[in-house]
C-alpha cells in the first residue's frame, strides 16, 4: 500500500508526503526516502542549481529529533 501512495506524488507535487513536513518542518523536501516521488523537492533542487533558490534544507540539515519514531508499514 505505501508504494501505492508513495506514487501519487506525480500528481500532488509531493503532497502526498505531507505528514513528513510537519517531522521536519524546516526542510524543503517532503519525500525522505528514495522511493518517494517529490515533484517539488526535484524543482527546488533544479532551481538551486544555477543559485534561483538558496538555504535550502533537507531532514538531514536539521537538528537530531529524538521523539521522532518510523513508522512501519502494515503487512
Amino acid at each position: 500500500m505505501m508504494i501505492f501512495i508513495d506514487h501519487w506524488g506525480w500528481v500532488t507535487f509531493g503532497e502526498c508526503g505531507h505528514n513528513n513536513h510537519h517531522a521536519f518542518p524546516g526542510s524543503a523536501r517532503l519525500g525522505v526516502h528514495a522511493h518517494q516521488s517529490d515533484p517539488g523537492w526535484w524543482m527546488i533542487s533544479t532551481l538551486k542549481k544555477p543559485g534561483l533558490a538558496w538555504n535550502v534544507n533537507q531532514p538531514e540539515d536539521l537538528p537530531l529529533r529524538p521523539e521522532l519514531i518510523t513508522l512501519k508499514p502494515q503487512a
